[in-house]
């Protein structure tokens, strides 16, 4: 579970690692270059023990004296560098005429943690910076305040992490200004508020299966980071926790991306806790002088970078599967990607949003806050045109026929509903043509909403509540749904084959288990053909009843239906697209609200059903295909 609901994701750098702002203008500097692709699982060589003996002294965390220097040295000469250092302190000041953070709580979860720590890095940044004193008094008095926190709400882990890293911040940045009173006040907040819920038995998120997903990166980069900052508070509680940081980032390694780098929990949970696994390795090279070879025994973690780029369509939005949004995300850790892998083709999206002027690229997106003074910012489209992973536990395919505005983008996913934030949508697909996205996925909607009905929304059981909500059913997916029936949440999807031609892509998977035992097999093949159009082929074989089947795309509100077996869509922009059933003989048209009645669903307007619908008579061998063929 994870704190954010929809349309958070792009705030998650600052709610969990505000600081970073203030911080990777340093830290990517010392990123590394590529790593092999392939790895060895069964011969993975172990990671170097740090030595603590030679831990760097304050600040230790990122922004190292000789990272000032760096970025010092190319604020004098680069004038992105020097626009961005001077957005940080401007920040700063205006900062410090903020009231301090006060704790709320909305259900089982915690605010404060993140913006305290965007607070301390950007006042600690500008400190180390400019030697004004006011930070230090303003940071004094945050830390008061932050003082009245009975705890830091352990039995949600993931905001202790934020509040460790926030005070671990704070302690190392103002190492040299604070009083031994004012050290000794935060490491004595860490051991009793992080340190010491991590190891119980009631809230120690170690104990538990969480750190099987995003918990494991957010909640060990957060305790690495407490335990580096305070080392010298006591050095021996410190040093095994750091060891059990690198152990569960580790698992959480392993758990959270496809050896290719396919990110399992989507691309939302990707920026979530990408975030905080740069952080970790970042503080790792800045406190012993490098990672420990985990880079090198992981690249399946840089190799995300790829997943991530090819994940968005020309419409500029996301393939929002699982707890995602639509819009792109995290396009400052693919910058950071990009120079940690030499590849700028992963600059490809920030540079369309930053518009075609390189010199205007942070003024018009402040996002772009990660400054690597080696690397040459140049705008290089990507030369590949497919990423997909069959092997992963979330199969997916990604194709496109370029890189321009008008190309036709299509995803693909297989996988299972019950998996970390998954979603009924296995064999489901996104459709981007003409500049727009034509087939949605809906993603996520806002946890608390549903929480706060009493919905039992983190059980993937195949009756939980959960499976009520629109957008995580498979009623608002773009699949079969077979007699109205929920899908198989346990069915698990693989992608049988792809294709990846100039003009003719796709997948094919085998979907019979989502509709067993009504169906008595199913397969469904998703190409894009002739580089002009969508086809989606779904062969079915009924079982001994008869079955009521429809096929399904989320697409625009605006639609007609022309005649039984075609649907005519616009788009807001007025383009159109023509859903056509080519089979079987006996399926009409019908198109759906996507607004459910049910008081607990999002609303989700400019959307519709659009579909057709037939009925497959007992152990007949049924095949349904429907093009989509956009209108130029």
């Amino acid at each position: 579970m994870q704190r954010r609901g929809k349309n958070m994701f792009t705030k998650s750098m600052s709610a969990i690692c505000g600081f970073l702002p203030a911080v990777l203008l340093a830290v990517a500097s010392s990123a590394t270059a590529a790593f092999a692709a392939a790895e060895n699982a069964a011969a993975l060589p172990e990671l170097a023990k740090p030595d603590f003996s030679k831990i760097a002294p304050h600040p230790r965390l990122f922004l190292t004296p000789e990272a000032k220097a760096r970025i010092l040295a190319e604020t004098a000469s680069n004038p992105r560098a020097k626009a961005t250092h001077e957005l940080i302190i401007k920040d700063a000041y205006s900062k410090l005429k903020a009231e301090p953070v006060k704790r709320s709580d909305k259900g089982f979860r915690m605010s404060g943690g993140g913006p305290a720590a965007d607070r301390f890095g950007a006042w600690g940044y500008a400190w180390i910076m400019t030697g004004d004193k006011a930070f230090v008094e303003r940071a004094k008095t945050e830390l008061q305040a932050l003082a009245k926190f009975e705890d830091w709400n352990p039995k949600h882990f993931l905001d202790t992490a934020a509040m460790a890293t926030a005070f671990a911040i704070a302690y190392d940045r103002f190492y040299d200004a604070f009083d031994a009173d004012t050290k000794k006040f935060i490491a004595d907040e860490i051991k009793k508020k992080a340190f010491a819920p991590m190891y119980s038995m009631k809230h120690g998120w170690l104990h538990t299966s969480r750190h099987v997903n995003n918990w494991s990166q957010v909640c060990g980069a957060g305790m690495l980071c407490a335990a580096l900052a305070i080392y010298e508070e006591d050095p021996q509680l410190c040093a095994k926790v750091v060891e059990d940081s690198i152990k569960t980032l580790e698992k959480g390694t392993l758990d959270c991306f496809s050896e290719k780098g396919m990110y399992l929990e989507g691309s939302g949970y990707w920026v979530y806790g990408t975030t905080s696994h740069v952080m970790f390795v970042e503080a790792l090279k800045s406190s012993f002088g490098n990672d420990l070879g985990f880079c090198k025994k992981y690249p399946r973690f840089l190799n995300s970078g790829k997943f991530i780029l090819n994940m968005a369509g020309p419409s500029g939005l996301n393939f929002s599967f699982s707890d995602s949004g639509e819009r792109i995300g995290g396009l400052s850790l693919l910058t950071y990607f990009a120079h940690a892998t030499r590849d700028p083709s992963l600059m490809f999206w920030t540079y369309k949003a930053g518009g075609k002027s390189k010199a205007n690229l942070n003024a018009n997106f402040q996002e772009m806050f990660i400054l690597m003074p080696d690397f040459a910012y140049e705008d290089a489209a990507p030369s590949e045109n497919f990423w997909f992973d069959a092997e992963s536990p979330v199969p997916i395919f990604l194709g496109r026929t370029g890189w321009d505005d008008d190309a036709l983008f299509l995803g693909v996913k297989g996988g299972k509903a019950a998996s970390s934030h998954g979603h009924m949508d296995a064999s489901g697909f996104v459709f981007d043509a003409l500049g727009e996205r034509w087939a949605f996925d809906l993603g996520s909607q806002n946890y608390h909403s549903l929480e706060k009905l009493g919905m039992q929304i983190w059980s993937f059981r195949q009756n939980s509540d959960r499976w009520k909500v629109f957008r995580y059913n498979n009623h608002s997916h773009n699949i079969l749904t077979v007699n109205g029936k929920l899908v198989n949440a346990n069915a698990d999807i693989k992608i049988a084959g792809v294709r990846t031609g100039k003009d003719d892509f796709g997948a094919t998977l085998d979907t019979g288990g989502l509709y067993s035992p009504a169906l008595r097999s199913a397969v469904r093949d998703i190409s894009v053909v002739g580089a002009k159009k969508l086809r989606v082929i779904d062969r079915i074989e009924n079982g001994e009843r008869a079955s009521e089947v429809r096929w399904n795309v989320c697409s625009w509100k605006d639609a007609n239906i022309l005649d039984d077996r075609t649907i005519e869509v616009t788009s807001k922009k007025g383009k159109k697209m023509l859903i056509k059933l080519e089979s079987p003989a006996g399926f009409k048209a019908k198109i759906l609200s996507a607004n459910p009645e049910n008081g607990w669903d999002a609303k989700n307007p400019d959307r519709a059903l659009l579909g057709f619908e037939g009925k497959a008579e007992p152990f007949a061998k049924v095949e349904i295909i429907v093009e989509m063929i956009p209108q130029k």
